[in-house]
């Protein structure tokens, strides 16, 4: 019982499918579901990169029917053929940010959607012309699809109200989403799961807002933390308080970034797997097994991304308190190395209350923790995006 659809996760580097059963009794269930990796982009330019993504994304909708649809397990011949797919995109292919908009007047004035609306619009002309993924050299907003506009939260004169419109204030505080992707992307990927998976239905989302409504989702919305999500060359910073966003920053160093550099500090003799276990050594202060050289190459490339974030901590604490919460999303290779540099940074240096982060991983083991039965399956972010596509679409 209950309803069958087609489910996406379309990261920097792979692309998993999946049908799943959502129904309003229960948590989502995962019947069949296939992971597809892309190849190593350092020497693809980004529209070959494009096609390569459409071609893999091809594939595993085809597996999705073949083997899943009409597949030789009896129970999986007898599923009901979904007719929606959803789809959740993130970094490069769908960027996101999150942004305080003030607005304030001497005169008291009527908050209504149309003015909201216009805020948002702004926002939108302004992240669009800066971060068009995959565009021409010379972008037009035109080229650009709002996949989400969201309105997280909002202040009127310094206080919380979920249900603005219609009231009167002199000032307007309001924490917003805005997720944009290349319309000619968005149109090719809808074109593919049209043909190949004959869906009658078809939803885009962003990882980051996928990750912020399964935080308020998996854990209190009223505790103070610090959200961090590691994509493939940068890494955001959201500062949550009270369930409100008061603060979004990043830097351009990401899992790709870490990987790289130590291949080019190697001279290009280290591949991407083992880049990955000098760092997660490197990380661990009871490991000595890496030899001195390599060991001083990782510890250089891990202080890059750990300097990065302990600027922007320095500069968050300035004005506001710092969260000692951390909610870390990160491939899994690389989250424990990343879980080990955040514990690392030297507090007392940023506030008087020395307490070392609480670092928060959501990864297979919390999930499993949290009631959700993710099968043999280990593919957290595919499940992550079935956790939010059943709150959204109504349950949760």
């Amino acid at each position: 019982y209950g309803e069958n659809v087609f489910v996406f996760y379309i990261g920097s580097e792979s692309v998993s499918g999946a049908i799943a059963r959502f129904s309003s009794s229960k948590n989502p269930e995962p019947i069949f579901s296939v992971r597809k990796s892309l190849p190593n982009s350092k020497k693809t330019n980004e529209k070959d990169y494009s096609r390569l993504l459409y071609r893999l994304i091809s594939d595993v909708s085809r597996e999705l029917i073949d083997r899943g649809i009409a597949g030789s397990d009896i129970s999986l011949r007898r599923l009901k053929r979904p007719k929606k797919a959803y789809c959740i995109l993130s970094d490069p292919w769908c960027n996101s940010t999150t942004k305080i908009i003030t607005e304030k007047k001497s005169k008291p004035f009527t908050v209504t959607s149309s003015f909201l609306r216009s805020l948002l619009h702004n926002q939108e002309l302004s992240f669009g012309e800066k971060n068009m993924p995959f565009l021409k050299s010379t972008p037009d907003i035109k080229d650009v699809e709002i996949v989400e506009r969201k309105i997280i939260s909002t202040e009127l004169n310094g206080y919380r109200t979920e249900n603005p419109y219609e009231k009167k204030a002199s000032e307007l505080k309001m924490a917003t989403m805005v997720s944009i992707m290349s319309r000619d992307m968005a149109s090719e990927i809808r074109d593919i799961m049209t043909s190949i998976l004959h869906v009658e239905h078809i939803e885009l989302h962003s990882f980051l807002f996928m990750s912020y409504t399964n935080m308020r989702l998996l854990f209190n919305a009223d505790v103070d933390y610090i959200f961090i999500t590691v994509g493939k060359d940068r890494t955001e910073q959201v500062f949550v308080r009270g369930g409100s966003v008061i603060n979004v920053t990043s830097f351009s160093v990401g899992r790709n970034t870490l990987i790289t550099d130590i291949q080019k500090q190697t001279g290009g003799k280290i591949d991407p797997v083992v880049a990955v276990l000098m760092l997660a050594e490197e990380s661990d202060a009871n490991e000595h097994h890496l030899e001195r050289t390599f060991k001083g190459i990782a510890s250089q490339s891990a202080g890059k991304w750990q300097n990065s974030f302990k600027t922007i901590l320095q500069d968050f604490s300035k004005r506001h308190f710092l969260p000692r919460q951390v909610f870390l999303v990160a491939e899994q290779d690389i989250a424990s190395s990343l879980k080990s540099l955040i514990k690392k940074v030297p507090v007392s240096e940023l506030i008087l209350k020395s307490t070392p982060f609480n670092v928060t991983v959501l990864d297979d083991a919390l999930l499993r923790s949290k009631g959700f039965d993710m099968g043999e399956k280990n593919d957290h972010f595919l499940f992550l995006s079935l956790i939010f596509l059943n709150s959204i679409r109504g349950k949760g």
